[in-house]
């Protein structure tokens, strides 16, 4: 789970370039956290990635599972 607080267009447009070197947990104001499972609150509606792609959603709370082994990923 990977959280982001507010910031101007400016620092993300210019941290944003971090998620591709994989330093991105190390920029201030993100936290990053290993979960199988999470409930998030939010003012629907809700704008989020589920591995990385773009998705929305009018339900609050949303309920987040992972599922263990689902995603094959070569390097």
């Amino acid at each position: 789970l990977v959280t982001v607080e507010p910031r101007s267009p400016l620092a993300a447009a210019w941290q944003i370039r971090r998620l591709f070197t994989g330093t991105f947990g190390d920029v201030r104001g993100v936290t990053t956290e290993r979960v199988s499972s999470v409930q998030i609150s939010v003012t629907p509606p809700a704008i989020f990635h589920v591995d990385g792609q773009p998705a929305s959603s009018d339900v609050s709370p949303l309920n987040v599972r992972v599922h263990a082994r689902a995603l094959r990923v070569r390097v």
